[in-house]
C-alpha cells in the first residue's frame, strides 16, 4: 500500500509525541518507546520523526513502521536491528529515512532487517548503510517484497555481507532497489535444495560495485530476473546454477567478469534473453558444464573477452545474437586467483573440457572478434547445427575452427562463411608412411573446395593429391615421414566447403 493511502486509512502516532516513563530526546535509544508505540493502536501506524538509535526492535504482526529520520544501530548491540513479524510494513519518507549499522562500532555482523518464517513482510523507499551483515535478510518466508531500497557500504565478510539475502522463500519480489559497494552479492537468491526457493523475482535492482556476484541466484525455480544494471561487480553481473525453469531477461551487465553466468549443479530449462554484456572481462555470456536444455537468445555483447564460452552440457540452443568486437583480454580469474588471458572468440564450445551434445548455433551476427568467430574445441561434439549466421568484418583468428570430433554435425546457409574448416590431425609416424588421409568434418556437397594450408610441425614438404579429392576427405602426402614412434601435429585449412 502506497504510504498517502497508509496514512488515510490510519491515524500516524509520531515518536517523538510519545510519552512514555520520559519524553524521547533525539539521539536516545528508542526500543522501548517504538515498541510501545507500535503495540497502543495494534494496525496504526509509528512515524520515526527524530533521529534515534534502537538496539533491537522486534515489530508485532500487522505493523508499520515510517522512517521520516535515521535509526542508528547502538554501539555493541545485542541484536539485528528491526526484526519485523508477519504483514508488516517498513516504509521510508524523504531521503532523511534509514538505517544505519553503525559497522565501525559493532564487531558483529548484525542485520538491519532480519526477516525470519514470516509472511506478507514489505521493506519500501528507505536506506541502508554501514553494516556489517546483509542490510535485508529474509528465510523462510512468503509473499515479501523489497522495493526501492537504497543500500550501500555493507562491510563484513563470509556469505552474508550483502545487499538482500533471500533463502527458502516463496514469492519473494525484488524491485527497483540501488545497492552499491556490498562485500559480497548485491543480491542472493538461494535455497537448501531445489524448490524451496520458488516464484520469486528480481526486476529494474541496480548494483554497483559487488564484491562478488551482482545478482547471484542458486537452485531456484520458476525464477525470474529482469531489466537488472550491473556494473563493475568482482564476478558476474547475473549468475544462476542448479535452477529450474529460471529466466535472465532484458538486463545489462557492465564490466563484470562474466556479463551473464548459466551453468552448473544440474540447471535444467534455463534462459537468458534480450540481454546486454559490455566490456566483461572474461565473457558476456558463460557456462561450465552440468546444463541440459537452455537457451541463449537476442542478446547483445559488445567488447567483451569473448562472447559465449559453454561446455558440458546437453542441449543448448544458441539463437539471434550479435557478438561483436571480443578482444583477448588479460584478467585475474576471481574463482582461481589465476591471471588468464580470454579467449577474443564469438562462441567458444569448450568440448575439451567436457562434452557437448545437442548444439544449435543459429542466426546469429559475429562481426569484428579477436579469435574465432566460432571456436569448436578439441573434443567430443554431437549432434551440432551451425545455420543461417552472419560472419562480418572477420580480422581475428578466423571465422570456424574445427578442432572436435563431431558426430552428425550440419553447417549450411551462413552468409559471410563458406564454411571453412580448420582440421586438426595427429599423426603417428612409423618412419616410412608419408600418405595420410584427412577427414572432412561433414559430407560435402561437391568436391569444389580448396586446400589452403597445410602445416606440419616437423619440417617436411607437403602436396595434396587431388586425384583423392571426394566429399569426405583427401590424402596429403609429406616429402619427408613422420619419425618412427612419434605423434606430430598437423594443421590444415580448408575453405569452399559446401555441405551436403
Amino acid at each position: 500500500m502506497a504510504l498517502s493511502e497508509l496514512v488515510k486509512a490510519k491515524s500516524p502516532v509520531l515518536l517523538e509525541r510519545q510519552y512514555l516513563s520520559s519524553r524521547i530526546e533525539a539521539g536516545a535509544l528508542a526500543d522501548t518507546a517504538i515498541v510501545a508505540g507500535l503495540n497502543e493502536n495494534p494496525g496504526s501506524i509509528l512515524v520515526v520523526d527524530i533521529p534515534v538509535q534502537v538496539n533491537s526492535v522486534v515489530m508485532p504482526d500487522n505493523s508499520t513502521l515510517i522512517l521520516a529520520a535515521q535509526v542508528t544501530h547502538r554501539a555493541s548491540a545485542s541484536g539485528h536491528m528491526l526484526i519485523p513479524g508477519s504483514a508488516c510494513t517498513i516504509l521510508g519518507l524523504g531521503d532523511a529515512g534509514g538505517l544505519n549499522g553503525n559497522a565501525s562500532n559493532n564487531s558483529t555482523q548484525w542485520r538491519a532487517v532480519s526477516c525470519v518464517n514470516k509472511a506478507n513482510v514489505v521493506l519500501e523507499d528507505f536506506f541502508i548503510t554501514n553494516t556489517k551483515s546483509a542490510a535485508a535478510y529474509f528465510e523462510g518466508c512468503t509473499d515479501t517484497r523489497t522495493h526501492k531500497l537504497r543500500i550501500s557500504n555493507v562491510v563484513g565478510t563470509g556469505e552474508y555481507a550483502g545487499g538482500i539475502y533471500v533463502t527458502n522463500c516463496i514469492r519473494h519480489k525484488s524491485s527497483y532497489n540501488l545497492i552499491m559497494d556490498v562485500n559480497t552479492n548485491g543480491i542472493k537468491f538461494r535455497a537448501d535444495t531445489l524448490g524451496l526457493t520458488y516464484g520469486c523475482s528480481s526486476d529494474h535492482d541496480t548494483i554497483y560495485r559487488a564484491g562478488f556476484i551482482g545478482i547471484a541466484n542458486g537452485k531456484c525455480q520458476n525464477h525470474k530476473v529482469t531489466n537488472w544494471y550491473a556494473v563493475d561487480c568482482v564476478d558476474n553481473g547475473a549468475d544462476m546454477n542448479g535452477c529450474y525453469d529460471a529466466v535472465f531477461d532484458g538486463g545489462t551487465s557492465l564490466r563484470c567478469q562474466d556479463g551473464m553466468y548459466i551453468g552448473e549443479n544440474n540447471i535444467d530449462l534455463c534462459s537468458v534473453r534480450n540481454s546486454a554484456a559490455i566490456d566483461c572481462k572474461r565473457a558476456g555470456i558463460g557456462s561450465m558444464g552440468s546444463l541440459t536444455n537452455c537457451t541463449m537468445l537476442d542478446n547483445f555483447i559488445d567488447r567483451c573477452g569473448s562472447g559465449i564460452y559453454a561446455s558440458g552440457y546437453v542441449g543448448l540452443t544458441i539463437r539471434g545474437n550479435i557478438i561483436r568486437n571480443s578482444s583477448k583480454k588479460t584478467y585475474t580469474d576471481n574463482g582461481t586467483g589465476m591471471v588468464k588471458v580470454s579467449t577474443g572468440s564469438g562462441i567458444d564450445i569448450q568440448a575439451n573440457l567436457s562434452a557437448a551434445y545437442k548444439t544449435d548455433i543459429i542466426s546469429n551476427s559475429f562481426m569484428s572478434n579477436a579469435g574465432y568467430d566460432v571456436h569448436w574445441g578439441v573434443g567430443t561434439v554431437a549432434d551440432a547445427r551451425m545455420l543461417d549466421n552472419d560472419f562480418v568484418n572477420t580480422f581475428g583468428d578466423g571465422k570456424v575452427y574445427l578442432g572436435s570430433t563431431f558426430t552428425n554435425y550440419q553447417s549450411k546457409d551462413n552468409r559471410g562463411y563458406r564454411n571453412e574448416a580448420t582440421i586438426v590431425l595427429n599423426l603417428t609416424g612409423n618412419g616410412t608412411t608419408v600418405v595420410f588421409p584427412v577427414n572432412l568434418p561433414f559430407t560435402a556437397a561437391n568436391t569444389n573446395y580448396t586446400v589452403e594450408s597445410v602445416v606440419p610441425d616437423w619440417t617436411s614438404t607437403y602436396r595434396v593429391l587431388l586425384v583423392s579429392q571426394t566429399t569426405t576427405g583427401f590424402l596429403l602426402e609429406f616429402g619427408t615421414a613422420p619419425p618412427a614412434g612419434s605423434t606430430r601435429r598437423v594443421v590444415v585449412r580448408v575453405t569452399g566447403l559446401v555441405q551436403a
